[in-house]
């Protein structure tokens, strides 16, 4: 049985060590990027069965990375409120 690969794309240290350490615990395996490019790259390397993804990282956001993944479900959610940008997030969606 394969396991599901994750990856974790968090600016903050300590909030994606977090989020990988409980993910291994249950048994994932995961991967960590700290920046939307370094995502990206592993995006197109790993093909993650599951992004939990930042919205606001430096340089190449959230939603610019989401902007270039080509279709796929998703689901945003931002622990400070989306400012206004619930239609930029709902349309990328399908």
């Amino acid at each position: 049985m394969s396991v599901t690969r994750i990856l974790v794309v968090e600016d903050e240290s300590a909030v994606r060590e977090l989020l990988a350490a409980t993910l291994i615990g249950a048994g994932y395996e995961v991967m960590e990027a700290a920046s939307g490019m370094e995502a990206q790259e592993m995006i197109c390397d790993e093909n993650p069965a599951l992004i939990l993804l930042d919205w606001m990282l430096p340089g190449l956001s959230g939603l610019d990375l989401l902007q270039e993944l080509e279709g796929g479900d998703f689901l945003a959610a931002d622990g400070h409120g989306l400012d206004g940008r619930h239609a930029d997030v709902l349309e990328h969606g399908e």
